[in-house]
């Protein structure tokens, strides 16, 4: 086989410099990749290996390689329909994105790079059928859909595919434009439509329906577009556009595969399918039409035509065909050949690979043998010079360590060691004879990490997860020497070249030491456990300098970062990093065959049988001195852990060694020594972490693997300039050299063996011949065994020594038993002999008894170990108790009704319980709230239904009603009505009364008046139409609106959640409390049933018949609360169960049988000596008589029929709860129907509260702004209604106050009368203005004032005008009719103040009202652009609810198709709401019949009134005639009669004196009471004038006195003259003021008089208050 490699364009990070080493061939094969196999022209196939595309040719077995692709392996290989190239698509990086590279198949090179499809790598690609376009799916994260005018490079069409992986996309033929992809749970079926933005992908998910959800692997499209794809259960599925149509089964519903098809495709119509099974079927396509066609159920069962078994333990993959034949991937490492597939022909193997990983690899030291093992636990033998492989050893567990012997083990160089995941390790040999196993034993209970020779070949070392270390004697046909534990189990081994000492790293990081592990020997007989162990543990710490930078990284992760699966634990071939997802199910597997049952070697040194030594711990490690070696103050920090240790050859003395790391120090290799903690030298090493390092066979080159999948060879004396080979995608397992170093091998967690030549060291032939090889004497080929039956090497020297032991108590047990035996015979004959002798001579029995307090001792001891162990058992039963209620507390106590399952009498049905917990606290609060708030609003909402508007009517009739009599004058005296009735203005008042009625009635009648443009009453019909009529708008509509009490927010809908699943349980709770009766039920039967069957058996004793009555019986499924319980059959049962006898008891009954003792006699059964007894009596043998014989028979018949009647009640009693049963049973198929819909309800319910809170926070602004804006203008419409009010009272008192002015003009009309000569000037008189001066406005609330002339009236302006008037009034004139006038004039002027006043604060409030009507329309229009706000986010939040999908579960006869036959726009009603829809459209059409009819009436009735409106006017107009001509006829003109009555004198005034009379009955009376106020002020007046008065003396006398003595002074202090003169001046001013104030006294006390009698003169005495005092009183 010849190799040869095709670089793609140069790249940074190349393949190995061609001048050091060249790719000789590739060994592995990923089996586990989907579609890794393809041909491109007839005897070429193409398929990916790590970062190259390898193609094979088939004639001559040539290998030709496609680098330069990637350094991160290859997603997929498609070949172009007509073979002129195939696309290759790599996987990317951080750093470097993923890349599709076209490759000419002749030449091999690239010729087109297509970039930008996706982010890290390629799932799946695909050529459409013209081969024009090329289709790519990314992987994670993206998963985009991409296609490619891959000739020009451009990317076409570009979407998400999916949100997960996708395993395959495909055109299609037959549909130009149409797409489907699938993959992980889900198949999408896509179309290039044209819109107008351009060209477009849309996809439409394939819909599952009742169908279990699978993930698909492979399709296939049938001629007529529809689809079939495989499932992983096996079934296939028949797709019609994007539902299933058919399930397909083969017959009896048995799967079409078993377990997942992976392959499916049309030949020669039919289709092919390949599964998991091994098996490929072929399908008939027109038996698969025909039957999907005539089928009405959704399964469809068909058998295929041709069933081809392509071996055991093969799981089809893929399948390619070539010129005459089939190529079959199979993912457990093999390619097969078929080559008819109508033809059940066996297949053929054409090559085999690893399945999954390669752990290790080893090549032997005197050949072109290298031998690897894997995670499929098989064992490869390759002769790489040839690149061939030799031979496998299939394994039942995991490989995982691999190791050659060293020639002083073995001179021919043959012999090599195997560990495996369960621990043990397997001796082959490979010779003339083929591959053969020497010997296999257990060292380890767990995986196998590390398995190495000493260079002397007289020990191997093994390390694994169960962390020991352990050491076999090779020399001594492997025998165990012992082991050590650790802390934790070792990574690598590294021996030195004297074989005296091995250094290991441990997954915790530590590097240990260990000094002649030869000479340590186990510390006992019993156990391997090593003494004398020297472990020594050497520091690693380095400083803190910046890391050299890794040397050609590729593919690596950032600085920092660990390798995830070495985190997890370094040194696991499982989890090396970068492990695909088709490896991890093999690594579950793999790590699942390592566990074992056996207890662990420090429980069996626990449980006493051997003595171990302890485990090696931190503290048992010696610390070598020259770590010390660090100065103090010195930044010293950990990089990372340890992670892989090889000694450095040439110094064995100085045990100086290389170092890998985890962490930020994962791409250096450290060479260290144990005498410094410090690494002394440091060389760049991989991007990543480096996995593997070792010497070369010749420890010529020093080689390293990472977990980057990139190897490093150094020259040992030049290890500063590394070369690096990148053929590997996945982790590093194994890197070796041939013998003679001119090939170097490596392999990686992906399955690839890679063998490069070494062009500067020529091939050397091997140096032992094959065929001369045997075996060693002591050699000998052991028979392999089951490895799950073996034992480790440890647990069976334990179970030697305890079979040891246990035989050595046997066989003492035994001779003890003997020997008391012997002691019994011997004093059982000296008994009889005593027995025999004269009584004289015999010994008494006192005597004869050896212990005569044996028995109470023993009685004693027994009573003690009675109570021992009574205590014992009330502990362990206590402790078992308290064992149950903990499980019960943590698994039953939450449980309020568990699954049980009632069983029929006689019915093959059962009926079970809905499994449901305890409510939880939280969820029983919430429900507790929810219920609270709607009690809340219901009583809210009774409160107001409750309040009726006629309620409110009546109220505000009682609140006017109250007003007005408060508003209203003072009741009417009887003596004032009966004044009015005899009044003359009555009638006047009668008629003005009747004439105001009139008018409110034609106000009235006016108002009823219809609008021209909307009837008041149609308004109203329409409302309430609106609001009883059901409405339907569609939700979807663009001009639908949320009404305001279908808004949902939140907190309803939390509310109808929290409801929801209080239904579901109170559903299932109530429908478990009918099957728990039922059980009761049961169990009253059963125990009638069981009377029953009592009385049935004395019946048939008595009949002597022998049947077997039925016993029903509850079975624990029907009481699970029963599962604690112990019935006296259940101790019983366990006491039957213990005492059986056990092979111990067997063996020991057999010894004391041959040990010669005599066995006690069995006792003699009750039935033998029952039957020996002879019969009592003599009337045993005696005939009965015939009177006997008839009466027997007749209790016979009486007993039977009584039998009958019992077992018929009985047959009916269980028919009938049967029947009850199966009643219940067909209720609760509906009741978990009805729960599936509520379960969906629910789910809808979750999605509409988690999309309800993203509105949220936006909701409760606009509700806050609606409510706050809707309060606003309730407040200004109030004001506004208020002030209206207001407004109207003002306008009512403005009215009153003009009328009260007519009324004074009346009343002066009447004084007045007619012909009064003096009426001019009374009128001019009465009509003056004089000026009236007011100490303050008038107030605002002029109308709540109690007197209407205020206190700032001026009198004296009113005097002094009187005076004037009095002055110039005519002699002849009536005093009174002068006051009278003057009285009207100061009425008049009065009201025409408050009059102005009035209206001026008219005006100010009409203003105040026109600016609150403005900000009630300013915050009217906020509040409706609020609510428009509201309403849009109230659409956008039912659109986004109507996205959520809603399922509604229907049957066929409840589709009724009014308008079409398409579900697609349907409308979705209730039987309810339907009937009231067509009640509702019978009714429409009854009502626009009455309409019609009302319309056609009213028609008649316009005419009829109009006619009627006709002949009023003209009667109208008769009856205007006819009064215009009586007035002529009366008056001779036509008379006013309003008019006419406000010119009457007469009446006005009579009724003005008659007001008079009254007035001044009532003014006298106020006149004495204010006589009698004015007396009494009088008097105190002339009191207080009288002290002012003698004050004034007194003041006089003084100044007299004070006058003398300023003289007195004057002649004596003529010098202090000036200064007293200022104070003489005050004095003098001090006594003018006083007389001025005594003066204006007497002035104000003149001015009084004349008032009081101006105003006596006037009808009016002023009270006290209408004065005022002076200011300030003297003294």
């Amino acid at each position: 086989m010849t190799s040869e490699e095709h670089n793609a364009p140069p790249d940074e990070s190349n393949e190995i410099v061609p001048a050091f080493a060249t790719l000789h061939c590739s060994l592995g094969f990923e089996s586990k990749k989907r579609g890794n196999l393809a041909y491109i022209d007839d005897h070429r196939l193409v398929f990916s290996v790590g970062n190259a595309a390898q193609v094979l040719d088939l004639n001559d077995m040539s290998q030709h390689f496609v680098t330069g692709i990637t350094e991160c392996g290859i997603g997929a290989i498609s070949v172009h329909p007509n073979r002129s190239c195939f696309a290759v698509a790599g996987r990317g990086s951080k750093k470097k994105s993923p890349e599709i590279h076209i490759i000419d198949t002749n030449t091999l090179k690239t010729i087109h790079i297509l970039r930008g499809g996706t982010t890290f790598g390629y799932s799946t690609i695909s050529f459409d059928p013209s081969g024009a376009r090329l289709a790519s799916v990314g992987s994670d994260p993206d998963y985009t859909l991409v296609v490619w005018n891959w000739e020009q490079q451009t990317i076409v069409l570009r979407s998400k595919a999916f949100s997960q992986d996708v395993y395959r996309v495909y055109f299609s033929p037959m549909h130009e434009g149409r797409l489907i992809t699938s993959g992980v749970g889900h198949i999408k079926f896509w179309g290039m439509a044209k819109t107008f933005t351009g060209l477009k992908l849309q996809g439409e998910i394939g819909k599952f329906g009742k169908s279990e959800l699978s993930d698909i692997s492979c399709f296939v499209e049938l001629s007529d577009g529809k689809v079939i794809s495989g499932t992983e259960s096996g079934c296939m599925l028949l797709w019609d556009e994007i539902a299933i149509k058919k399930e397909i089964y083969r017959k009896n519903r048995v799967g079409c595969h078993l377990g997942n098809i992976e392959v499916i495709f049309r030949y020669n119509e039919q289709i092919v399918t390949g599964g998991y099974d091994g098996y490929i079927r072929v399908w008939n396509v027109e038996a698969l039409d025909r039957a999907s066609a005539a089928e009405e159920s959704s399964v469809l069962e068909i058998e295929p035509v041709t069933e081809i078994h392509i071996g055991q333990n093969v799981h089809i993959h893929n399948i390619v065909e070539g010129k005459d034949h089939w190529i079959i991937q199979d993912s457990a490492g093999s390619l097969w050949k078929l080559n008819d597939l109508n033809n059940s022909t066996a297949a053929v193997r054409v090559f085999s690979f690893h399945s999954g990983g390669i752990e290790g690899v080893a090549c032997s030291p005197l050949r072109h043998i290298a031998v690897t093992t894997g995670r499929d636990g098989s064992v490869r033998v390759y002769d790489y010079a040839e690149s061939k492989l030799l031979e496998t050893n299939e394994g039942t567990h995991n490989g995982t360590a691999i190791c050659y012997a060293p020639l002083m083990a073995d001179p021919t160089g043959s012999t090599f060691a195997v560990g495996y995941g369960n621990g043990v390790v397997k001796i082959f040999s490979y010779t003339r004879s083929g591959l053969q196993q020497l010997k296999m034993f257990r060292p380890h209970k767990d995986e196998i990490t590390h398995i190495t020779y000493s260079p002397d070949g007289a020990w191997l070392a093994t390390s694994a997860k169960d962390n020991l270390l352990f050491f076999v004697n090779v020399r001594n046909n492997y025998s165990p020497l012992g082991f050590t534990r650790l802390d934790s189990h070792a990574l690598s081994m590294s021996w030195d070249v004297s074989s005296q000492n091995i250094i290991f790293c441990t997954e915790d990081g530590q590097i240990l030491h260990m000094r002649e592990p030869s000479n340590c020997t186990p510390a006992s007989s019993s156990s391997y456990v090593l003494e004398n162990v020297k472990l020594t543990q050497h520091p690693f710490k380095r400083k803190k300098p910046d890391p050299p930078a890794p040397v050609a990284q590729t593919a690596q992760p950032a600085d920092g970062e660990t390798d995830p699966s070495l985190e997890a634990g370094v040194g696991d071939s499982a989890a090396a990093a970068g492990i695909d997802g088709d490896y991890e199910d093999s690594a579950k597997n793999s790590t699942r065959s390592t566990m074992m049952d056996t207890a662990s070697l420090a429980d069996a040194g626990e449980a006493g049988a051997v003595s171990t030594e302890p485990a090696v711990t931190g503290e048992s490690i010696e610390t070598e001195e020259g770590a010390e070696g660090i100065e103090e103050g010195e930044e010293v920090i950990e990089e990372g852990r340890p992670h892989r240790v090889l000694y450095k050859e040439g110094f064995a003395m100085e045990n100086r060694y290389y170092v890998t790391c985890t962490g930020q120090d994962s791409g250096i290799l450290f060479f260290c020594s144990p005498d410094t903690a410090e690494p002394t030298e440091e060389l760049p090493s991989h991007g990543g972490v480096c996995r593997y390092v070792q010497f070369s066979h010749r420890k010529n080159y020093l080689l390293s693997g990472g977990a980057d999948g990139s190897v490093l060879i150094r020259r040992s004396d030049d290890l500063q300039t590394p070369y690096k080979i990148s053929m590997h995608s996945k982790g590093i397992t194994g890197v070796v050299t041939s013998f003679d170093e001119s090939y170097v091998l490596s392999t990686c967690s992906g399955g690839n063996l890679f063998v490069h030549r070494i062009v500067e060291n020529q091939i050397q032939n091997s140096q032992v011949d094959l065929t001369q090889l045997v075996l060693e004497e002591e050699m000998h080929v052991e028979e392999k065994e089951e490895l799950e039956d073996m034992s480790s090497i440890e647990e069976q020297k334990l179970r030697r020594e305890q079979n040891k032991i246990a035989q050595a108590a046997e066989e003492k047990k035994t001779s003890v038993k003997r020997q008391v035996a012997r002691i019994a015979a011997d004093y059982q004959a000296f008994v009889q002999r005593n027995a025999k002798l004269h009584p004289d001579e015999q010994l008494p029995k006192e005597m004869l008894s050896i212990d005569p307090y044996l028995k109470e001792t023993m009685k004693e001891e027994l009573e003690k170990k009675k109570e021992k162990a009574i205590a014992e058992m009330e502990w362990i039963s206590e402790y078992k108790e308290r064992q149950i209620q903990k499980l019960n507390a943590r698994y039953f106590d939450r449980v309020a009704v568990e699954r049980i399952v009632m069983n029929g009498f006689h019915s093959v049905h059962t009926l079970s319980t809905f499994p449901l917990r305890n409510m939880p606290e939280s969820l029983l609060a919430q429900i507790k709230m929810v219920h609270a708030q709607i009690e809340r609003e219901q009583s809210v909402e009774r409160m107001e239904s409750s309040k009726s508007p006629e309620d409110f009517k009546s109220n505000r009739n009682v609140v006017k009603r109250r007003s007005d009599e408060v508003k209203g004058d003072q009741p009417v005296l009887r003596t004032e009505k009966k004044l009015a009735k005899s009044s003359p203005s009555t009638k006047l008042e009668e008629k003005k009364a009747k004439r105001k009625q009139r008018a409110a009635e034609w106000i009235k009648f006016f108002e009823t008046k219809p609008d021209e443009e909307e009837d008041a009453g149609d308004l109203e019909k329409i409302k309430k139409a609106e609001k009883y009529m059901g409405d339907y708008p569609l939700k979807l509509g663009n001009t639908y609106r949320v009404p305001e009490n279908r808004r949902i927010n939140t907190e309803r809908k939390f509310f109808q959640k929290i409801l929801l699943e209080e239904s579901i349980y109170n559903i299932k709770l109530e429908f478990n409390s009918r099957i728990l009766v039922l059980r009761d039920i049961k169990v009253k039967i059963i125990e009638w049933i069981q009377r029953m069957n009592l009385r049935i058996r004395e019946i048939n004793r008595e009949l002597h018949v022998e049947e077997e009555l039925y016993e029903p019986k509850l079975v624990p499924r029907e009481r699970p609360e029963d599962r604690t319980v112990v019935t006296p059959e259940d101790v019983e049962k366990f006491i039957r169960d213990s005492t059986k006898p056990t092979h111990s008891n067997i063996t020991i009954m057999n010894n004391r049988s041959t040990s010669g003792e005599i066995p006690e006699p069995e006792p003699i059964p009750s039935e033998v000596l029952m039957n020996n007894k002879k019969p009592v009596g003599g009337r045993q043998n005696q005939t009965p008589s015939q009177l006997e014989l008839e009466e027997k028979q007749n209790t016979n018949r009486m007993l039977q029929w009584e039998k009958t009647t019992i077992v018929e009640k009985i047959n009916l009693t269980l028919a009938t709860f049967d029947r009850e049963l199966e009643s219940l049973r067909r209720e609760k198929l509906k009741a978990e129907a009805d729960l599936k819909v509520l379960d969906l309800k629910m789910l809808v319910l979750h999605q509409e509260l988690e999309l309800l809170k993203e509105f949220e926070k936006e909701d409760i602004n606009l509700a806050e702004k609606l409510q706050t804006k809707r309060n606003e203008r309730q407040t200004f419409a109030t004001l506004v209604a208020e002030s209206q009010t207001k407004l109207e009272a003002r306008n009512k008192e403005l009215e009153k106050k003009s009328g009260e002015i007519e009324e004074v003009n009346r009343k002066l009309n009447s004084i007045i009368g007619d012909g009064n000569p003096f009426a001019d000037y009374l009128k001019k008189l009465y009509n003056k203005n004089i000026k009236r001066t007011k100490k303050q406005a008038v107030e605002e609330d002029f109308y709540n004032s109690d007197d209407e002339r205020g206190e700032g009236y001026d009198f004296d302006n009113e005097e002094e005008d009187n005076e004037g008037d009095e002055e110039q009034k005519p002699a002849d004139l009536d005093e009174a009719t002068y006051e009278s006038v003057l009285e009207l004039r100061d009425q008049r002027l009065q009201l025409e103040e408050v009059k102005a006043d009035m209206k001026k604060a008219l005006d100010m409030f009409r203003k105040e009202l026109e600016t609150t009507i403005k900000k009630e329309k300013v915050v009217a229009n906020a509040l409706t652009a609020t609510e428009n706000e509201l309403q849009e986010l109230q659409k956008n939040k039912q659109d986004k609810l109507n996205e959520i999908t809603v399922v509604l579960s229907l049957k066929l006869s409840q589709y009724r198709f009014l308008n079409g036959t398409s579900l697609i726009d349907s409308l979705v009603f209730t039987n309810e709401e339907f009937d009231k829809l067509n009640k509702r459209i019978i009714q429409s059409e009854q009502e626009l019949v009455d309409l019609n009819n009302q319309l056609k009436s009213l028609q008649k009735d316009i005419v009829n009134i109009g006619k009627e409106k006709v002949a009023k006017k003209n009667r109208n107009k008769q009856l205007e005639t006819k009064a215009i001509e009586v007035q002529m006829l009366k008056f001779g003109q036509v008379i006013n009669l309003e008019a006419l009555e406000k010119k009457s004198v007469n009446r006005p005034a009579e009724e003005l004196k008659e007001k008079m009379t009254k007035e001044e009955r009532k003014r006298n009376k106020d006149l004495e009471l204010l006589d009698e106020q004015t007396e009494s002020l009088r008097i105190e007046y002339q009191t207080w004038l009288d002290r002012n008065t003698k004050m004034l003396e007194d003041l006089a006398s003084l100044s007299r006195k004070k006058a003398e003595l300023e003289q007195m002074l004057e002649v004596s202090q003529q010098s202090v003259v000036a200064e007293y003169s200022g104070s003489l001046r005050k004095e003098k001013d001090e006594e003018k003021k006083l007389e001025d104030t005594v003066r204006a006294q007497g002035d104000d006390i003149e001015k009084m008089r004349r008032q009081i009698s101006q105003l006596r003169k006037k009808g009016y005495r002023p009270s006290f208050s209408d004065f005022q005092l002076p200011n300030t009183m003297p003294g």
